[in-house]
């Protein structure tokens, strides 16, 4: 009889933490779901594939940038911003890839074009795939294996979720969310209200992205980008080229390496379309000020209703069947 209450206590040794873990590690999720991102409710990215259907005319693809500087709603015709946080031009092409099957009736793409396309390994940056499934992206699109679909299925587990954002939970991370200016969202689309200022443009670096130069991914990019093109071609979808607004500061401070190689890129689009190509440099739109962004290089709300009012004028003009 001794022993056998010995062994229930040692049972009960173990059972008691797994039972105080697990609930723990639910209540960390939750919690931190809570405070980073849309949770209990749909995130953007759910929302922008919730609105896929065959009436969408237009697709806009690229990385924040174009999350934050374009408003579907505001366009013509009926819209969906596909645009995750970060995504090189292998991840675009894929995005379009699986939107294409909700959106048939597809007629314009709108491209982000710049070297953050081209230089960017989604891979290699994210700490989080949720954004591409909720837009439409398969698992196995982005897994190259079995044990990297493990470590991800893993990784991305409810249970597991705090263990991969744990950092984030800190005393200085949560003053910063509390002091965080308001933040607008639509399908597809947030942007912040905070006005950039001369005082703050002071605290930014502005060399950072230079670090992507000779990225190992531009090969995979750039074939992308030509696929994407040709796959837009077949389907008799018009290309549309955006080279997204910079602050004056930002645009100064790239290097002439940097410039040398977003020409390469313009280059490779106008020998792949011909005539068809429609390229919209926006980089110095004169109708956006300092005060149109939120930081070095993202529009705040006002600065991306202003620009999507601006190209939806465009392509108005530009496109006899476009808004009517």
């Amino acid at each position: 009889m001794a022993a056998n209450a010995s062994a229930l206590g040692r049972r009960a040794a173990w059972a008691l933490p797994v039972l105080t873990l697990v609930p723990a590690l639910l209540l960390g999720s939750v919690t931190l779901r809570t405070i980073y991102t849309d949770f209990p409710g749909p995130s953007i990215y759910q929302q922008a594939r919730a609105s896929m259907n065959e009436g969408t005319r237009m697709l806009a693809v690229g990385s924040s940038l174009v999350r934050s500087g374009l408003r579907p709603s505001l366009f013509s015709v009926p819209t969906v911003n596909l645009a995750p946080n970060w995504s090189g031009y292998d991840l675009m092409e894929l995005l379009f890839m699986r939107a294409l099957e909700r959106c048939p009736r597809t007629r314009w793409l709108l491209i982000e074009l710049d070297n953050h396309g081209l230089l960017t390994d989604r891979r290699a940056h994210s700490t989080d795939f949720r954004q591409l499934y909720e837009l439409g992206v398969r698992r196995r699109d982005v897994v190259p294996g079995r044990i990297e679909a493990l470590r991800l299925f893993l990784r991305d587990n409810v249970v597991c979720f705090p263990f991969f954002y744990l950092r984030r939970l800190t005393p200085v991370e949560l003053a910063w969310r509390r002091d965080a200016p308001a933040i607008q969202r639509e399908p597809g689309f947030w942007a912040h209200e905070l006005r950039m200022t001369t005082d703050l443009l002071a605290e930014r670096d502005f060399a950072a992205d230079e670090q992507y130069l000779g990225a190992a991914c531009e090969k995979i990019n750039r074939t992308a980008l030509q696929e994407m093109i040709n796959r837009a071609r077949a389907r008799h979808i018009q290309p549309v080229f955006i080279r997204m607004p910079q602050l004056e500061a930002y645009y100064k401070a790239r290097s002439a390496d940097w410039w040398r190689k977003e020409d390469e890129l313009v280059r490779l689009v106008k020998e792949t379309l011909g005539e068809q190509a429609v390229i919209l440099d926006c980089r110095r739109m004169v109708e956006l000020k300092e005060y149109h962004f939120g930081d070095t290089r993202h529009l705040n709300v006002e600065g991306a209703t202003l620009f999507t009012r601006e190209i939806d004028k465009i392509l108005k003009s530009r496109f006899e069947e476009y808004g009517r």
